[in-house]
């Protein structure tokens, strides 16, 4: 259901090229069907957006067998060649937060946060040699990655993804660390 709706949000923004506020009326015109339809399926926009942007991100968040890195550099690729449909998904929850009903819109940040930490603590799990991992170290290094993530978002994606990967290279580092620990 969601690739559908990520199918008519990419058209609805096409036919809305200059605004960021797209409402459950532009979603249901480009989607050809009624507003009940709409809610019984997603609820409201600010759930919608919340949950496909999320979704785009842990889609493109792929942890390669070994390198952690590998992964983080990659999902900063994809944001920034992406940059046009996220930032307009992310300007529409920005948007939806800052409204009286927005609660749940407001929460997109720990939402991503969350989401990083849980396939961060999983590539840790799957891949410790030893078990013997700080979930504390593998939490602060998932939270570095999240406050550069959502900054460099907050921030319009301008900044060329070289150095925000570098950026990430401690908290990379800290997880490699953590999946090498050896016995003493």
């Amino acid at each position: 259901m969601l690739i559908n709706a990520d199918e008519i949000i990419t058209r609805a923004f096409d036919n809305y090229e200059n605004e960021i506020k797209l409402s459950v009326t532009d979603f249901c015109q480009v989607a050809h069907f009624t507003r009940p339809t709409f809610y019984a399926r997603y609820g409201d926009m600010p759930h919608l957006g919340v949950e496909l942007l999320i979704k785009k991100l842990e889609s493109n968040f792929k942890l390669a067998e070994n390198n952690y890195g590998k992964g983080v550099q990659d999902l900063l690729l994809y944001m920034f060649d992406d940059r046009k449909y996220l930032l307009r998904l992310y300007y529409l929850i920005k948007a939806y937060s800052q409204q009286r009903n927005g609660k749940f819109a407001a929460r997109f940040p720990k939402l991503l946060e969350q989401a990083i930490y849980i396939k961060t603590l999983e590539y840790v799990r799957r891949r410790s040699r030893t078990g013997d991992y700080s979930v504390k170290a593998v939490n602060d290094a998932a939270h570095v990655i999240y406050t550069i993530v959502y900054e460099w978002l907050n921030e319009g994606l301008e900044q060329n993804p070289s150095s925000v990967i570098s950026r990430c290279q401690i908290a990379v580092a800290v997880i490699d660390d953590q999946v090498n620990k050896k016995i003493r």
